[in-house]
């Protein structure tokens, strides 16, 4: 028994010393053999580290999103923000651009996006005059002043008034005085003007802004009587005339066609027409014009070929009689 315990002893001391000798020593392993042996781990490059997720303060977000699965996920590219063109709308050009003209012009340039501002003529010409719009829409022509100014129009089209009776009506021509006498309630019967009609029964339309625009186009300086019948569309205006034998309207013309059943009159013996008006020889209308600040910009150009498209003509048409 003691023998045992003493050969375990010696064998202890003798593991010790062993050590000792091996850290205290100048055999020590050569670094270099321990690092051929054991290499240290490789670290990525920093543009390979995928990203922690979070959000990290003052750094700017990538563009591209890693994906949740570790797929690949396509490159998200920021779109350029489209161009603005900016027209100025007057009052009475609203519904020559409207909404769906804004639409069809923006499908024709591609590139930019149209904001139109509806004001007055003279905040239309003043929005140009300081760089505030690309172009402008109003419905008149420009003072003398504007053009010194170096403001420029061109025409696209007029919002024409004319005056509708019954196929049976005799009268085919009226005077401006005339016209002026029947609308303010100066005249009660066509006899008064020499005609055998019956009693005038005047027809105008129901929606005020167009009835305002044709007060100043026929009846500058006067108002229509309240003795004139409203009528709210094309439809009314056929009925209308077909029950008073004496009626006579007034109607704005385009380039749609007109109802069956109507004959429009002349005035001073000259037929209405966009071109007639533009000669100056018919006198109820009002121009409808595209006002620049100086020589027209691109964008300007561009509108100008859309509205002398088939497609422009068709939409402007609905509110406008254009030239031939």
């Amino acid at each position: 028994m003691g023998s045992t315990s003493s050969r375990g002893a010696i064998a202890a001391v003798a593991g010790l010393a062993c050590i000792t000798a091996s850290c205290g020593t100048g055999a020590d392993t050569d670094p270099r053999a321990l690092a051929a042996e054991f290499p240290p781990p490789y670290i990525l490059p920093y543009d390979e580290i995928e990203p922690a997720p979070g959000h990290i303060y003052d750094v700017a977000e990538p563009v591209g999103f890693a994906a949740p699965m570790a797929e690949s996920a396509p490159l998200r590219v920021a779109a350029p923000d489209p161009e603005l063109v900016v027209v100025a709308v007057g009052r009475g050009a609203r519904e020559s651009f409207s909404s769906a003209v804004a639409y069809e012009f923006e499908e024709l340039v591609g590139d930019a996006s149209c904001k139109p501002i509806q004001c007055t003529d003279r905040e239309a010409v003043e929005l140009l005059t300081v760089g505030h719009a690309d172009f402008g829409v109003i419905s008149g022509a420009l003072s003398q002043r504007d053009i010194q100014s170096g403001i420029r129009q061109t025409p696209l089209g007029v919002e024409l008034f004319a005056l509708a009776v019954p196929q049976g009506n005799p009268v085919r021509s009226l005077d401006p005085r005339e016209v002026r006498s029947i609308f303010t309630g100066g005249v009660a019967n066509w006899r008064e003007l020499g005609h055998e009609a019956g009693a005038v029964v005047a027809i105008v339309p129901s929606e005020q802004r167009l009835l305002d625009r044709a007060s100043r186009s026929m009846i500058p300086g006067d108002r229509f009587a309240s003795t004139c019948v409203r009528a709210d569309d094309e439809d009314d205006v056929t009925r209308l005339l077909q029950q008073h034998p004496g009626a006579i309207a007034l109607v704005r013309l385009t380039d749609t066609p007109r109802s069956f059943g109507q004959k429009l009159l002349e005035i001073d013996w000259t037929a209405p027409s966009a071109d007639a008006f533009s000669y100056g020889t018919y006198p109820f209308g009002a121009p409808v014009q595209l006002i620049t600040a100086g020589t027209p910009t691109p964008r300007a150009l561009d509108f100008l070929s859309y509205a002398r498209s088939d497609r422009g003509r068709a939409r402007l048409g609905d509110h406008l009689s254009l030239p031939r």
